[in-house]
């Protein structure tokens, strides 16, 4: 009886351990670049003008083209149902961006960048913070050919 009550403490000790290494929250990193897709030697730049927002991700689907507007005026994503997110959990005005202590989790990572009054170009992306993953990096290249607006989120 002695040996199991030990075996069942020693057990219980072990696990608990293990949830309490458990990370409640990570670093994201998003890097921000452009290009032009019609001059493939220019290559890859960071961006200077870069915007990037975290956003709760709550499963409704996005509005890409109404939230290009919402997002950079009122600083919440619009949804195809006509609802509005909440504010950002993390916004900044960088390339080169590392998010400290984001909860775990479910986001999507809304990046604009808009290198001169009238040209804005904006994509996003899901990303799942999950324990133990320390550093989650995303990159991503706008082109500058393609037209103003939304465009599809491209890994760098």
């Amino acid at each position: 009886m002695k040996k199991t009550f030990l075996m069942l403490f020693l057990i219980v000790l072990i696990t608990g351990c293990e949830k309490e290494n458990e990370s409640l929250t990570q670093t994201l990193m998003v890097n921000v670049s452009y290009t032009y897709s019609s001059n493939p030697d220019y290559g890859d730049k960071l961006s200077d003008k870069a915007f990037v927002f975290i956003f709760k991700d709550n499963g409704k689907e996005v509005d890409n083209e109404e939230s290009d507007n919402s997002v950079i005026f009122d600083l919440k994503m619009t949804y195809k149902d006509g609802t509005k997110s909440d504010s950002p959990i993390r916004s900044s005005e960088s390339s080169v961006n590392t998010f400290e202590d984001v909860p775990n989790g479910n986001y999507i990572i809304w990046v604009a960048h808009i290198p001169y009054a009238a040209t804005v170009k904006t994509t996003s992306t899901k990303v799942s913070l999950k324990p133990n993953d320390d550093l989650v990096i995303k990159k991503v290249v706008l082109d500058m050919d393609l037209p103003n607006g939304y465009q599809v989120w491209k890994d760098k």
